[in-house]
């Protein structure tokens, strides 16, 4: 199974269309509809992350596409599948901006998902596990703890000191009590 670590939650499953199985996919904050045509995408079940191939993808604005799975062919079975979040894997995504340009970073804070997050003091914070956009204004990464407990860290681009890729590690230069 592949762990959420190694893929990138670009959307949730918003309704089913029609009586076929198909799903209307609504991409999250920060991200876009382009961000969901890929040949398999991976659901989150009970959990885990599915991997499900895609066999029509279309797109219906810039943060919804149409998809029917090979395996989902009913109403019933994508009525299974609304409300739960849309992956895709990291390297795909990785790759195709490696394509688009040599010196493209991550810039999304969706990437960072599964990076250990850092203080600059060196102090490890904790593993990210989400990012929050539901105040535009402010989005926040939540970060879990060793102790399991969470913490919720502003994303401001000004605290952010440097960005691991291949280490999976995230430095910022965070408020003293913040954590």
């Amino acid at each position: 199974m592949i762990r959420t670590a190694d893929c990138i939650r670009v959307g949730e499953v918003a309704k089913t269309h029609g009586y076929n199985g198909e799903l209307l996919l609504r991409a999250i904050s920060g991200r876009e509809a382009e961000d969901m045509m890929w040949d398999t995408l991976h659901i989150m079940i009970d959990g885990g992350l599915v991997p499900f191939g895609v066999t029509d993808v279309r797109e219906r604005n810039d943060s919804e596409v149409l998809v029917s799975f090979d395996l989902v062919t009913t109403h019933q079975e994508a009525s299974d599948l609304v409300g739960k979040e849309v992956w895709i894997e990291r390297k795909w995504m990785e790759r195709e901006q490696n394509e688009e340009s040599d010196d493209e970073t991550l810039v999304n804070a969706y990437d960072l998902v599964g990076f250990q997050l850092s203080d600059t003091t060196g102090d490890v914070v904790g593993i990210i596990r989400d990012a929050d956009y539901t105040t535009p204004e402010n989005p926040l990464f939540i970060v879990e703890r060793k102790d399991k407990s969470e913490v919720y860290i502003p994303i401001v681009d000004d605290w952010i000191t440097d960005i691991n890729k291949e280490k999976h590690s995230l430095c910022m230069d965070l408020p003293m009590g913040l954590y």
